[in-house]
């Protein structure tokens, strides 16, 4: 139990990617669970069963990365606007690199997913270290959420 608490305090580059990587793949349980499940038992239209799950995915994503990832105290609305931003970006990253990879270079959207499956992340990491939850404005306020001040979501 010991190793497992240092893990989530640590604050290495390491520690970090671990946890991002652990919340990444939760919130991908969670798009696969909810999108199936609309679409085998509310015979749902499966692009909106996709679409519910990105945003419940979405959802799982951004408390996991600002609670256990990048242990943010309290969470402000100027973090919840700049993840939907990131995750508006990528979603539509995520569809252009597809359509491109098939219209314009004539190749397997197997290529665009792939890029996509390794860009993004990579992207999506830099961008919530360095903006989303990195921000000196959300460091103070995390600090002022541990002393009970400031305006916060709970």
């Amino acid at each position: 139990m010991q190793a497992g608490s240092a893990w989530l305090r640590s604050t290495s580059l390491m520690a970090l990617l671990s946890r991002f990587s652990f919340v990444g793949i939760i919130a991908t349980l969670a798009y696969l669970l909810v999108a199936n499940v609309a679409i085998a038992l509310t015979a749902m239209d499966p692009k909106r069963a996709s679409l519910l799950g990105y945003v419940v995915g979405m959802i799982v994503s951004f408390f996991g990365q600002s609670r256990l990832t990048f242990r943010v105290g309290a969470n402000t609305i100027g973090q919840i606007l700049r993840f939907s931003v990131m995750s508006a970006a990528g979603l539509a990253i995520s569809y252009l690199s597809v359509e491109y990879a098939v219209s314009k270079l004539a190749i397997s959207p197997v290529w665009g997913t792939l890029l996509t499956a390794v860009l993004i992340p990579i992207a999506s990491f830099v961008i919530m270290t360095t903006w989303v939850f990195g921000t000196p404005r959300d460091r103070d306020s995390s600090v002022q959420a541990r002393e009970g001040k400031g305006r916060l979501l709970p």
